[in-house]
């Protein structure tokens, strides 16, 4: 390095200096709020019944204000899964029993509808509402009510996507378990395919989709937040974004976070059991 190469040098290194140095009190004052919003945060989850939230000026207590719009959105939510899931079963048992070119034919259509965007399947059906309340002058559900429950729409809208993440996923674990042994030998005992499918297949896929309902149920709760705010419900997700601090957001993921928890605690619980006792027979 020539010597006017490490005069420039130095003075840049001098410069990121002087601008680390400047940042300090950033960084410290950021640590200590840190601190403070932790401490914060664990007092409140022991006084729950001290936490409030502010509305235009006026101190309201948050419990028990936040249990309504959260049942709300639990109940949308889980109401939405339900039927996802059971339609895609359905609809898979149906494929199942097609020729197989119709199923490859139908892969491909499910491949496009998953690739669509959440966003464009809500503004899609809040437009055809539009379009035959347009035409016709009736207004076939609502749609945007604030503070007001619809459950229709929502529920359908927010079930549309996941039921086609579980048909597709079903589809290739009942391919997976039709090659399985114990298939050829209950189509070599006579078994009908439809029975094999409903009997054998279906129980054994029900232990796979389970496990791959996890990551769909995250995807339905970024969903939900979506939902909310271009339905204009008063959810839980809505309730956070605008009463927002770090005490309550963290409150709020608590509440849907438990019951999850518990369900999905349970359910391997019981599966493990089952392989348990399956096991035992052999």
């Amino acid at each position: 390095m020539n010597g006017s190469m490490r005069y420039i040098f130095q003075f840049i290194v001098a410069c990121l200096g002087i601008i680390l140095i400047g940042i300090i009190p950033v960084i410290f004052y950021a640590i200590v709020k840190l601190f403070k919003d932790l401490k914060d945060i664990l007092i409140t989850l022991f006084n729950l019944g001290d936490l409030t939230y502010t509305v235009k000026g006026t101190v309201r207590p948050v419990f028990p204000a936040i249990i309504e719009p959260y049942l709300y959105s639990m109940t949308v939510l889980f109401v939405a899964l339900i039927i996802g899931v059971v339609s895609a079963v359905i609809l898979t048992y149906i494929t199942m029993l097609l020729h197989r070119k119709i199923i490859n034919g139908i892969k491909f259509v499910v491949f496009i509808l998953e690739s669509l965007p959440d966003i464009f399947v809500i503004l899609l059906v809040q437009a055809f509402i539009i379009f035959i309340y347009h035409k016709t002058d009736t207004l076939l559900f609502s749609i945007a009510v604030y503070k007001e429950k619809i459950y229709f729409l929502p529920i359908i809208c927010l079930a549309v996507l996941p039921a086609v993440q579980f048909y597709k996923i079903l589809i290739l674990i009942f391919e997976e378990e039709l090659e399985q042994p114990y298939v050829e030998l209950a189509r070599g005992k006579g078994m009908k395919k439809s029975w094999i499918l409903l009997n054998h297949v279906l129980r054994n896929a029900a232990i796979s989709m389970f496990y791959h309902s996890k990551s769909i149920l995250w995807f339905m709760l970024s969903n939900l937040l979506i939902l909310e705010y271009l339905f204009n419900l008063f959810g839980i997700t809505t309730f956070l974004r605008e009463y927002m601090t770090p005490s309550i957001f963290t409150i709020g993921v608590f509440m849907i976070f438990f019951p999850l928890f518990i369900i999905y605690s349970v359910g391997e619980r019981l599966i493990l059991r089952l392989k348990e006792r399956e096991a035992a027979k052999i």
